[in-house]
Formats: C-alpha cells, sequence, structure tokens
C-alpha cells in the first residue's frame, strides 16, 4: 500500500512539474518582447539624434577675407547663385558645399533623414578673383520653408575642429510671392515694436490697419488684443509698392499696458493689388 502510495505522489509531482514548465514559456516570450521594444525604441532616439541642429560657429571660424553675395534674385526653397570673392593677398580654396543656418537662433536647419555626408572636391581662387558658384542644397536640407538664413559657403573641412566658412543672409521665399515681415531687436520695446516689411516685387500690397498681438511664452497662443491701427490710416503709410520696404510702429502701451518679458507674435493682414480679400502674415519677438 505505502509503495502505491508513493507511486501516485510522484506522478502527481511530475505532472505539476510539466505544467509549471508549460506556463513559464509565455513568461520568457513576454521578457524578449520587451528587449526587442527597448531596442526599437533606443534606435529611434539615435536617429533623431543625428539630425539635432548644432550650435553656431565660432568667430573664428568665419572667413572675413573671403566675401560671399547672394543673388537675391536667384532664391529659391532649394537653392541660389553666389558669387565668392578672394580679398585676401594669396590664392585659398574653398569648396562647393554650404551649411544653412536659421538667421535668427544660428543653428543649423535639420539635415534630411538619410543624408549621406561625402568629403568636398576643392578648388582654388586667385587674388581679387570673383567665382560664381550655383548652390543647390536640396538634398542635404530639402526645400527651406519662408523666412531669413545665414548661407555659410565651407571652405575647408576638419575632423578636429569646426569647418572653415564665409557667409552670407538670405530671403527664401517658399510657395508663390508674399511679404516678408521681420521685427529687429533694436525695433522691440516694451510700450510697442516697429514692424519692417519686405514686399516681393510681383504687386504693392496694402496693410488692412487692424492687427493682432498673441502671448507666445511657454508654447500658448494666446490672443492680448486686437486693435484698429489709426496712426497708419491717418498717416496713409499703409501702401508697400512692388520690391519695397514699408516699416509700421505699433504703439500699445496708452490702451493695453505694457509688456512683460515673454515671447509674442504680431499678426496683420495684407491686400494685394487686384486681390478683394486679404492675406494673414506675421512676425515674432521677444522682449527681456
Amino acid at each position: 500500500m505505502k509503495a502505491l502510495l508513493c507511486t501516485l505522489l510522484l506522478g502527481l509531482g511530475i505532472l505539476g512539474l510539466c505544467s509549471c514548465a508549460e506556463q513559464s514559456e509565455p513568461e520568457s516570450a513576454a521578457e524578449t518582447t520587451a528587449a526587442v521594444t527597448t531596442v526599437t525604441t533606443k534606435a529611434a532616439t539615435t536617429s533623431a539624434a543625428a539630425v539635432t541642429t548644432t550650435e553656431p560657429l565660432p568667430e573664428s571660424r568665419i572667413e572675413k577675407d573671403m566675401q560671399l553675395r547672394a543673388d537675391a534674385d536667384s532664391v529659391v526653397p532649394w537653392g541660389c547663385t553666389v558669387e565668392l570673392e578672394n580679398r585676401s593677398d594669396e590664392k585659398r580654396e574653398y569648396t562647393r558645399k554650404c551649411r544653412i543656418l536659421n538667421a535668427e537662433t544660428g543653428r543649423e536647419c535639420q539635415i534630411r533623414e538619410g543624408y549621406a555626408d561625402e568629403t568636398a572636391k576643392r578648388f582654388g581662387i586667385q587674388p581679387e578673383e570673383t567665382a560664381e558658384l550655383n548652390l543647390n542644397w536640396a538634398e542635404h536640407y530639402g526645400d527651406l520653408a519662408s523666412g531669413k538664413y545665414l548661407l555659410q559657403l565651407i571652405l575647408e573641412e576638419s575632423e578636429d575642429e569646426d569647418p572653415l566658412v564665409c557667409e552670407t543672409e538670405i530671403t527664401v521665399t517658399a510657395e508663390g510671392y508674399v511679404p516678408v515681415l521681420s521685427i529687429a531687436p533694436e525695433d522691440v520695446k516694451n510700450t510697442g515694436v516697429t514692424l519692417t516689411i519686405d514686399n516681393q516685387t510681383d504687386v504693392g500690397r496694402s496693410y488692412v490697419y487692424v492687427y493682432r498681438l498673441y502671448d507666445e511664452t511657454g508654447g500658448q497662443h494666446r490672443e492680448l488684443l486686437r486693435m484698429f491701427d489709426q496712426e497708419a490710416q491717418l498717416n496713409a503709410n499703409n501702401y508697400a509698392a512692388p520690391g519695397e520696404t514699408l516699416k509700421l510702429t505699433f504703439k500699445w502701451s496708452d490702451t493695453y499696458g505694457d509688456l512683460p518679458d515673454g515671447s509674442y507674435r504680431l499678426e496683420i493682414e495684407m491686400l494685394a493689388d487686384g486681390e478683394e480679400v486679404g492675406k494673414t502674415y506675421h512676425a515674432d519677438f521677444k522682449i527681456g
């Protein structure tokens, strides 16, 4: 009888071990899946880091003796024509590679995913010589959005330090012909700002008197005021001819008060010659 009881207990023990083994397999599979997911997440993070914008170049890496000038009429979202002048007293070398930086922040624009950098061919330029170059940055950055940029032509590359460049500012119009609005830091006060409107060369455009001010601090988009610009109407300074620069001064201290430190956006409407409906444009600025 004891022998029979031991045999039964042994059989039950074996069945229990089999049952535990079957239940442990899904846990092992779950651990394997989690590990794969973690690796995938790290790979995605690495890819994103590869296109993170770079720090601005130190002034010592911007060559002043090599003058770069862009033909404003040739600038399109994917390239432009520039003139490179050697103002030094010796022969210099340069490449046809360029860097595009945001003019406001000084940081490089985002590089297209999958772009493979290559060693650039070098060219020579004699003292007092001027070379005309057709630059295309479509493969490197893609088409640029409308705005102001710093175009840097790479003269020398090094594995140990930043490239040596010369630079010039360009203005890109991405879609059709639109005016470019900007507010220079020296034109910003707590009481108001001066807006610069660089109109395109296609048609004249009129400012439609009403402007809106938004608080953009901390990523918000909160309207602070919507004002009728009586000064622009009374002084008749609301029309920009083709290719003309128009400056408008906005003051809100009397009706709204002084603005605290923060990030802001000024929006206006402009009506192009021959159109019946105005289009909204904006310029961002900071206080403090």
